[in-house]
C-alpha cells in the first residue's frame, strides 16, 4: 500500500503542474486513490474480496493471470492429461516454485558466457557507460547552475516537419511538500463519483436499491436512499447535487435544464451572483443560490454545446433565477480564452450524462 502511495503522489503532483501548449491529462490520481481507499476498506473491515486477493491475485489482475496461464501451457505442452483439472491445479500451484528455482539457476550461472543473459551485461568502462556518465553530469551541473534549457517543439507552416527552438522558460517545479493540504478536491469529487441514485431506477435488476424512506423529487424522477442501520438511528441530513462547499459567489455552475412545454432537456450555465440561506423540507437539507445565466450560441439541449459552444452574459436576455444545488451538475472557477466550457466542467458533464441521460438530442 505504501508503495500505491508513493505512486500517487508522483502522479498527482505531475497532474498539477500546468506546462504551456499541454492539456490535463486523464484524471488518473483520483482513480488511483479511489482504488486504495477501497482496498484499505475492505482490508480493514475482513471483507470477502480482500481474502479472495490474498488467494488468488490473478482473479482480480488480468495480466497477472495470463502470465501465469501462458507458464502453464508451456509447462504442459508435452502431457496428455491437460483435461484432468486436478492435475492441471497442481502444475498451476508449482509455477511459483518453478520461476524460484530457475531464477536461483540463472543467478549461479550469471557471468558464464553459456548463460541464456550474458549479452544483457555491459563493461562498466565501456564507451556507452562513458558518454552516459558525461551526458548526466553535465545536465546536472546545467540543473545546479540554473542554465539548463529544454528544446520545445513546434509545428512549421513552411516546412513539412517540426523545427526546434531553444526555449528559455522554465519548467514548473514539480515536488509539492504541501501535497496533502491539496487532496481535498480529489475527495470530494470520489465521494461525488461513487455517491448517487443512479440504481433507483433500476431496482429490478438491483433489488437493494428499494428505498426505506423518501427523499425527494430528482430531476423529475422519484427518488430514493437506503441508510445502513447503524446510521439509522442518528440524525443524518441527506444532501444531494455537487459538493455545496465548491459554491462560491463569483464563480460558475453547470445544471440540469429541463422544458416541459417542449419535452426537451440539456444544461444551463449560471454565474453565482448569491448564496441563499439554507433551509430544510421534509428533512432534507435545501441548498439554493441566485443565478445570472450565460447564454450558448449553440442549442443547449444538443451535446455539442458541451465543448463547441461558447457561454456570454446578454443582459436583454439572460435572466436571473433560484437554482437547487439538486440540479448542479459541476461548478467552476471561470470559462477557459475562448469563453467556453473549462476540461473540469465538461468531464463532470460526460459522468453525469453516462449515469442519467442529459441531452435530449446528442449530436456525433
Amino acid at each position: 500500500m505504501e508503495a500505491l502511495y508513493r505512486l500517487f503522489t508522483v502522479c498527482f503532483m505531475l497532474r498539477s503542474v500546468s506546462v504551456e501548449g499541454l492539456s490535463k491529462s486523464h484524471d488518473y490520481p483520483k482513480m488511483q486513490l479511489t482504488e486504495m481507499l477501497m482496498l484499505e476498506y475492505w482490508r480493514k473491515s475482513g471483507h470477502a474480496i480482500w481474502d479472495m486477493m490474498d488467494g488468488n491475485m490473478s482473479m482480480f489482475n488480468e495480466e497477472f493471470g495470463e502470465i501465469f496461464f501462458s507458464i502453464l501451457s508451456r509447462c504442459v505442452l508435452g502431457d496428455h492429461v491437460k483435461s484432468e483439472f486436478d492435475h492441471m491445479n497442481d502444475i498451476y500451484t508449482l509455477l511459483p516454485i518453478y520461476r524460484a528455482v530457475k531464477k536461483e539457476i540463472m543467478k549461479d550461472h550469471d557471468n558464464s558466457k553459456h548463460s541464456l543473459n550474458w549479452h544483457h551485461t555491459i563493461p562498466v568502462d565501456s564507451e556507452e557507460v562513458h558518454a552516459t556518465v558525461f551526458f548526466f553530469k553535465q545536465l546536472i551541473r546545467e540543473v545546479r547552475a540554473n542554465t539548463y534549457q529544454s528544446y520545445e517543439i513546434q509545428p512549421s507552416h513552411k516546412m513539412p516537419a517540426v523545427i526546434y527552438t531553444r526555449n528559455t522558460r522554465n519548467v514548473p517545479i514539480v515536488f509539492n511538500p504541501e501535497i496533502g493540504d491539496n487532496l481535498d478536491p480529489v475527495f470530494i469529487g470520489i465521494r461525488q463519483t461513487l455517491c448517487g441514485v443512479f440504481l433507483h431506477k433500476h431496482q429490478d435488476l438491483w433489488p437493494e436499491a428499494r428505498a426505506h424512506y423518501e427523499v425527494g423529487n430528482i430531476n423529475g424522477v422519484e427518488a430514493k436512499a437506503e441508510l445502513a442501520d447503524d446510521v439509522k438511528q442518528a440524525e443524518v441530513s441527506v444532501v444531494w447535487g455537487s459538493p455545496w462547499e465548491e459554491c462560491v459567489v463569483g464563480h460558475f455552475a453547470v445544471t440540469r435544464d429541463f422544458s416541459d412545454a417542449e419535452g426537451t432537456s440539456g444544461i444551463c450555465v449560471y454565474r453565482i451572483i448569491e448564496i441563499l440561506p439554507t433551509t430544510r423540507e421534509n428533512g432534507n437539507v435545501m441548498h439554493t443560490f441566485k443565478g445570472r445565466e450565460y447564454i450558448c450560441n449553440l442549442s443547449n439541449h444538443k451535446s455539442e454545446c458541451v465543448r463547441g459552444g461558447v457561454f456570454r452574459n446578454y443582459p436583454n436576455i439572460s435572466q436571473t433565477a433560484v437554482v437547487n444545488n439538486w440540479y448542479v451538475i459541476s461548478y467552476f472557477k471561470k470559462f477557459n480564452a475562448q469563453h467556453k466550457l473549462p476540461r473540469s466542467a465538461v468531464d463532470d458533464i460526460n459522468l453525469d450524462n453516462e449515469r442519467d441521460a442529459i441531452f435530449t438530442e446528442v449530436i456525433h
